[in-house]
């Protein structure tokens, strides 16, 4: 009796895996072979994880105060309520990004159509209509269109009429087209053990950034990015696995011996260094950190674009920084956060280790007074103004930086930080997130020690957190951008008031 029992249990398993298996893998096959990018996300695994009961059907009381105090977030309306959102919770949701009718799209398993109709219509405030034998909602610049089984968001690369929208969703639901799972890397990836797992096409995956207004932008203030997005890399594959307070982050980083991107790295890379973190307040939620060598710096082409047009600007020149750039022997770093109180407004420093910092300095001072800026003098620091910040220049040991900050500083420095000290000492390339999740953090460290690998840690704020809901919390928090004036939705970052180094010190009216 014993034998048959497990036999039976046996089969169950077998049976359960196989729909798993079979649903999953319906949704790969929806996934173009041409799709830039693809990411895996494990939902079974991660509700789990975060201790969400059966179906979602009851929420831990820290993140059900998160999904409370965000009414209006698109992710916390379906978390609040899962189990009437209709979403099949045992299976897989995945993400892919294209440079075509859409830009991004999402396909959710669904277990219960009506449900998720009539939870998408309550969240978009729509209705859905029906054409070529699926259910449409438009919503913006979102479509969500209900296949067999399968819904399917997709967000718009250019402003097109419903009809050619509907058209493509349904030959991505129809799965006709050949798909990600023909790609042997991909497909590599998202059979991972990672609970988020991702593949990036780098050759293609500049097209989708370029439709990014802040990527644009990005670019323009800081060209060097351009060194990751837009070289010989081939690809980019990350791994995601969460614990029960911490979660790790590895990438891949696929790329010739001897390609361009390995060759530039290794004669611009200089040798990590944490003193910058002295000049960085610590309430910077973000920093951002690459240790170079100088000189090889100043003659990238990248470089070279952005010292060239910011020369053109009034007193650019004089200020020469090109030369400046070309004293650089280490980190050259930025921290930024939101302000907390003013909409649209950030505070930035930014760092840099230099082989003559007084000279850096001297000749910071000496373009301020060509701009009509006289300093006040605070110690060992020069304080001007800047529309509503009070910018502060100075140099500590060998690091001259400018704060950028419309509040006065009274808060430590990020070098007082153990962890955050610990991996800025250990990386060249490196990058610190914080981000807040109701009353507690998550916390994110990632860094490129070698030109191919990358590994980053994520942890709580606090001890007893539980990882999984801390990034659900995050994600709970994360805003959404009103659309811009062309229709489409995007993450403006107003880059001008972080990196507008030329516009910095203009004279006082």
């Amino acid at each position: 009796m014993k034998s048959v029992k497990l036999l039976l249990g046996a089969l169950l398993l077998v049976m359960a895996t196989a729909s798993c298996s079979n649903v999953n893998g319906k949704l790969e096959k929806m996934i173009p072979r041409d799709a830039k990018g693809v990411v895996c996300v494990k939902l079974p695994e991660i509700l789990d994880k975060a201790e969400i009961g059966d179906n979602g059907h009851e929420l831990p009381a820290a993140l059900k105060k998160v999904v409370e105090a965000n009414p209006k977030s698109q992710f916390c309306t379906i978390l609040a309520d899962l189990p009437n959102s209709g979403i099949d919770p045992k299976h897989n949701v995945y993400v892919f990004f294209t440079g075509k009718t859409y830009k991004m799209v999402t396909l959710v398993p669904i277990d219960d159509t009506d449900k998720a109709v009539a939870a998408i219509e309550k969240m978009t405030d729509n209705r859905f209509e029906e054409m070529a034998g699926v259910k449409y909602i438009g919503a913006g610049d979102t479509y969500y269109v209900m296949g067999d089984g399968v819904l399917l968001a997709g967000s718009l690369s250019r402003l097109v009429d419903a009809k050619t929208a509907v058209a493509e969703a349904c030959r991505i639901l129809d799965a006709e087209q050949p798909s990600i799972a023909d790609n042997d890397d991909a497909k590599e990836c998202l059979k991972g053990d990672g609970d988020v797992s991702a593949y990036f096409d780098m050759d293609g995956i500049g097209t989708v950034l370029n439709k990014s207004k802040t990527y644009r932008s990005l670019v323009q203030k800081m060209p060097l990015i351009t060194v990751f997005t837009e070289s010989d890399i081939k690809a980019v594959v990350c791994d995601f696995k969460i614990d029960k307070t911490t979660a790790d982050l590895s990438a891949k980083i696929k790329v010739d011996d001897h390609s361009d991107y390995v060759q530039l790295l290794s004669a611009t890379l200089g040798q990590p260094s944490n003193d910058f973190l002295k000049a960085i307040p610590n309430s910077m939620d973000c920093i951002v950190a690459m240790s170079v060598k100088g000189e090889a710096l100043a003659r990238l082409p990248q470089m070279q674009q952005l010292t060239a047009a910011m020369a053109k600007m009034p007193g650019m020149k004089a200020l020469d920084l090109a030369g400046i750039i070309s004293t650089v022997n280490g980190p050259l770093a930025v921290g930024f956060a939101k302000d907390p109180y003013l909409q649209g407004e950030w505070n930035a420093v930014v760092a840099a280790k230099t082989a003559n910092a007084q000279s850096v300095l001297d000749r910071i001072i000496e373009f301020a007074r060509t701009m009509g800026q006289a300093p006040q003098k605070y110690g060992n620091e020069y304080i001007y103004q800047y529309n509503n910040k009070q910018v502060n220049v100075g140099v500590i040991g060998d690091v001259v930086y400018v704060k950028m900050l419309d509040y006065e500083q009274t808060e430590g420095y990020a070098y007082e930080l153990p962890d955050v000290r610990d991996f800025f000492a250990a990386n060249p390339i490196g990058i610190y997130v914080r981000a807040k999740a109701g009353s507690t953090s998550g916390i994110l460290n990632f860094g490129i020690t070698r030109y191919v690998d990358g590994k980053g840690f994520f942890y709580t704020e606090k001890d007893d957190d539980n990882a999984a809901q801390v990034l659900l919390g995050i994600l709970c928090s994360i805003k959404g951008d009103d659309q811009s004036s062309d229709g489409s939705a995007d993450d403006d970052l107003d880059l001008n008031s972080i990196t507008g180094a030329g516009n910095m010190m203009q004279p006082v009216d």
